[in-house]
């Protein structure tokens, strides 16, 4: 290592090692690809642009061999009489690839065989996409003329800017282009005669656009009285003349294609760029194409539709509020942006119909997850990395993620190696997963099942060449002084031995790292690229990866930089944590996040807040997130997926029908119905408030929400937690996927839903719900039929719902439990585990029938054997949390374990006949955490149930109905709240001796 100079210490921020390397350097803003260097969305657009264009020139040609075609004056006196929508509006939001496709297209036309990868092997057959797409390309390119692009963005924007001319210009140069020359000769005067020559007529219109086209401000009246007369003159024929010049043009320039006989016509195309760079600029573009609309010219016009959209309401907005010159009223103000609205809609259908429209989508994540740039586009050799290899590369910091199953910022991304679990006893779980994922996006999954199984038998084999390679580094490492640990090859790190040795051994020598990977590559072990390429999503990796084309690119060169830093970076030999490449990974979020904040369509004080009140460094210059006064909220949308009822009627054997309610006993309240809603999690939407303006706020985007979910983990892993807030947690707690719903009459409120949901620990970090989310609804997909009757019939309701209801809440702790634990997922579903209890798996099997509408086999004679395997697992969660040394998940873990879980046992959750039917109360009273904990803290429980009882009764949709009327009235919301307080005391009355059976009170 070389020695540092005193006066220039060595690097301790990212910021500090200049970047340097072939991968940093100027990048083209735009570039014509190749069709395999395309993205598969904007191959999508490019393929649909040379369809739309080639069935343009088959209509185009059927007009020309029509039976009219032959009449010349008839012909041109139906052209005149047509209003033909010439253009097609390729659209998509900014850095979507717009001008790529414009570029790209102009390379096709010039060598087809080239653009599509079979330029040097000519004599290769195509496949039959491919000659398809090369057919239509080798039919434009003799049958049109593709005009240089015409980038509006540079172009003026006072109006000065003259369009008419500039694209006469253009066809005048297509011309000299065309024919290879060189030199023009002098255009001729506007007095001249006789000009029937295409040269001549183009530039008679070009004086002539020049003249009619530009604002003229005469001295006097009489000189503008006669520049106006001679505008009226050139646009009286005008559309005549520029008429008979594009048919000449399009008839030389066939003639130097095909010959003096042809009677062939060519098609001339402009694309133009950026059309929605102003409203000056739109406006003046769409009255160009109504102005020159000819069968003989077609724009290709590049826009975002919504920019496109509104600025052409704004410009008939504007000209109808310059026309009135007096102020409007409000009604008048919405008058006329009604007016200006149906205008602009009428003239997109006249301009641009629905069929003239190409939308670029956006690129899904699984693309942007294995994006790579186009070799044209970096100036490295070799084949570039795909993005996942760089975000895998990238350490997380601090010591609590890596002590729980989080090693890299991939992992922050991909959770499929939490879902499989650490010896891989999350695989039937991850296999529902991907059922469910595939079925909701409309997906076959027979393919996916099959692929499955193949990786399956490859993962074996390589999982033999490992080993292999594990134990003769074991032999080679004689220089090392130290054994060589057992090293795990199983899950996601099959076949990355160098991670697996730094992580058994502490810190290993480069010299034992090239043993190890070249004794890899000698047995046939693949490449780390092998990983990671079906990854299963979290809810902030899928919104901060649905990226532009440009945004992609941004990422991967980013990304590639911080990589490249963290290379050139010189460690600590006894160093185990590097907090400076811990660092990379904050500042690589930062960048997406400020850049995504820039992009967005946020108000300009919900950017100024995210930018310089919640995004901000500390006095170490380091990136924290400042959320104190909670100004980022969780609203959660999720969907109904199963639902189970009962009566309070089947408490009593007397009264087993369940059309009948329970009576009142010593108490006015009366329980009349009860429910349990087991929901998908469909969307987890983050809101901005405004600190200094209470009631206003606004939804992020969803990629501001995704890399703000990143960023906001990234830093709670940090060792010193860089998230303020004086909350308990920066999160909602709730994930509003299952509840305890009561209808209950209580006095003074009548009947009214009491609504309890069920709670996980109050995790602080995104990736922890996410895992758990991503978990429940792969369970609800296996048991998307647990509530069904398999017979159409049920002879015994409380049995039914009592062994149904119980199995769903052992499956709730049990799916917290493999969270909350070290393992971070890998909740295990299979049949028998190693100490021969029974998981999940055992109650509802794997079966075919499920997939064709049926039912799957619920095992009620399993619940028992699942809930003291779930008993177990929760006491061990216990055992493993109790002794935690500092705030974290640990802790967290056991505030659940001593807080929500015995609330969960009460009736307000489930049903008192679980208790008596199951004995779950007698399984759990064996437990440590019983003995130890909810022994002696009974007080403490009863004080937070009658709380939540409490807070429930406040946010029912009854009582904040009778809030909004009592808004006004002091007398009224002080009997309201007394109503509240003997509604309460009424339902703890009503349920006592259900609740005295949770803790054996007889």
């Amino acid at each position: 290592m070389e020695p540092t100079h005193p006066r220039h210490p060595p690097a301790t921020s990212p910021d500090l090692i200049a970047r340097s390397g072939e991968a940093f350097g100027p990048r083209p803003e735009a570039s014509a690809l190749g069709w395999d260097d395309l993205l598969p969305v904007t191959r999508f657009a490019t393929e649909e642009l040379i369809n739309w264009l080639h069935t343009a020139v088959g209509k185009h040609e059927g007009k020309e061999k029509s039976p009219r075609s032959g009449d010349a004056s008839s012909c041109e006196e139906r052209q005149v009489k047509d209003q033909l929508a010439t253009s097609v509006l390729v659209a998509g939001d900014r850095g979507y690839g717009k001008t790529t496709i414009l570029l790209t297209l102009d390379q096709a036309l010039r060598d087809p065989k080239a653009f599509l990868g079979f330029g040097s092997r000519r004599g290769e057959p195509m496949p039959m996409p491919l000659a398809g797409i090369c057919q239509k390309l080798e039919k434009l390119q003799e049958s049109l003329v593709w005009l240089p692009l015409l980038d509006v963005e540079p172009l003026p924007s006072e109006g000065t800017a003259n369009l008419l001319a500039t694209l006469l210009v253009c066809a005048r140069e297509a011309i000299d282009r065309d024919h290879h020359r060189k030199d023009r000769w002098v255009a001729p005067s506007l007095l001249e005669e006789g000009l029937d020559d295409p040269y001549g007529k183009i530039d008679k219109l070009i004086q002539g656009a020049t003249f009619m086209w530009a604002d003229r401000r005469a001295q006097d009246a009489l000189q503008g009285a006669s520049q106006d007369v001679k505008a009226a003159e050139i646009y009286t024929t005008f559309r005549e003349d520029f008429f008979s010049a594009m048919e000449c043009v399009s008839s030389l320039m066939a003639a130097r294609r095909f010959g003096h006989t042809t009677k062939q016509k060519l098609l001339l195309v402009l694309p133009i760029d950026n059309v929605d760079r102003s409203t000056q600029h739109l406006a003046s573009i769409i009255k160009l194409v109504r102005m020159v609309a000819s069968p003989r010219l077609w724009f290709v016009l590049a826009a975002g539709r919504q920019e496109f959209q509104l600025f052409l309401e704004r410009t008939f907005l504007k000209e109808l509020t310059d026309f009135s010159h007096l102020p409007m009223d409000l009604r008048g103000e919405e008058d006329a942006r009604s007016i200006a609205r149906r205008q602009a809609a009428a003239a997109m259908h006249r301009v641009l119909p629905s069929a003239h429209q190409i939308k670029i989508e956006p690129v899904p994540p699984e693309e942007v997850w294995r994006f790579t740039a186009a070799p044209r586009l970096l100036t490295t050799q070799g084949e570039p990395d795909e993005l996942w290899t760089f975000l895998d590369a990238l350490p997380l910091p601090g010591e609590a993620g890596h002590e729980d199953g989080l090693r890299s910022l991939a992992d922050l991304f991909d959770i499929e190696k939490q879902l499989r679990g650490h010896g891989n006893e999350g695989a039937e779980l991850l296999t529902a997963c991907r059922a469910f994922l595939a079925e909701e996006r409309g997906e076959d999954l027979a393919p996916s099942a099959a692929q499955d199984t193949e990786a399956e038998a490859e993962e074996t084999e390589e999982r033999e060449v490992a080993m292999k390679a594990a134990g003769a580094a074991a032999s080679a490492q004689n220089a090392e002084g130290a054994s060589v640990l057992p090293v795990d090859v199983g899950g996601a790190f099959l076949f990355d031995i160098q991670r697996q040795l730094r992580d058994a051994r502490g810190p290993v020598s480069e010299e034992l790292v090239e043993v190890v990977v070249r004794l890899q590559s000698q047995m046939g072990a693949p490449t780390p690229r092998a990983r990671r390429q079906n990854p299963v999503f979290t809810h902030a990796g899928r919104l901060a990866l649905n990226l532009s084309a440009r945004g992609a690119l941004d990422l991967w060169q980013a990304a590639q930089l911080r990589v490249l830093q963290k290379k050139q970076h010189t460690h600590k030999p006894d160093e185990k944590h590097c907090l400076f490449c811990s660092e990379l990974s904050i500042k690589l979020a930062t960048t997406m996040l400020h850049s995504a904040i820039d992009e967005s369509e946020l108000p300009a004080w919900a950017t100024e807040q995210l930018h310089n009140r919640i995004l901000r460094l500390d006095d170490q210059d380091r990136n924290i997130l400042d959320l104190t006064g909670n100004p980022v909220r969780r609203k959660k949308v999720t969907t109904l997926s199963d639902m189970l009822e009962w009566f309070p009627d089947w408490n009593d054997p007397a009264k087993p029908s369940p059309g009948r309610t329970s009576q009142a006993s010593g108490s006015e309240a009366q329980l009349l119905r009860s429910e349990l809603h087991l929901r998908h999690l469909k969307d987890d939407i983050l809101e901005l408030h405004d600190a200094a303006s209470p009631g206003r706020n606004v939804p992020l985007p969803p990629q501001v929400a995704g890399w703000y979910m990143v960023l906001h983990d990234l830093l709670v892993l940090c060792n010193d937690r860089r998230v303020l807030n004086g909350d308990e947690t920066s999160l909602g707690t709730t994930p509003a996927m299952a509840v305890t719903l009561h209808t209950a009459k209580l006095p003074n409120l009548g009947e009214t839903r009491l609504g309890f949901w069920w709670t996980p620990p109050r995790w602080d970090t995104f990736i922890d719900f996410s895992i758990f989310a991503t978990q429940w609804q792969a369970f609800l997909h296996r048991t998307r039929f647990l509530f069904a009757p398999e017979k159409g019939r049920v002879s015994d309701h409380q049995r039914f719902a009592a062994f149904r209801f119980v199995f769903v809440l052992a499956a709730w702790f049990d799916n917290i439990r493999s969270v909350a634990g070290r393992g971070r997922g890998g909740w295990n579903w299979e049949v028998r585990n190693e100490n021969g209890k029974l998981p999940l798996g055992m109650v509802v099997p794997p079966s075919d029938a499920a997939s064709k509408g049926r039912p799957n086999g619920f095992r009620e004679e399993a619940v028992a054997s699942y809930l003291d395997y779930v008993r177990d697992g929760l006491d061990k969660l216990y055992q493993d949390s109790r002794g935690a040394a500092s705030y974290g998940r640990r802790r967290l873990a056991l505030a659940w374990l001593d807080q929500d879980v015995p609330l969960m046992l009460h009736p307000e959750f489930l049903p008192p006949f679980c208790l008596e039917h199951l004995g779950l109360r007698e399984k759990l009273a064996k437990t440590e955490l019983w003995k130890n904990h909810w022994q002696n803290s009974w007080p403490f429980i009863d004080s937070h149930r009658s709380m939540l009882i409490r807070e429930t009764l406040r946010d029912s949709q009854d009582v904040q109905a009778l809030e909004a009327e009592f808004s006004g009235d002091t007398q009224g919301r002080l009997a309201l709240r007394e109503w509240c307080l003997k509604a309460c005391r009424d339902w703890e009355a009503m349920t006592r001796r259900h609740a005295d059976l949770v803790r054996g009170t007889p």
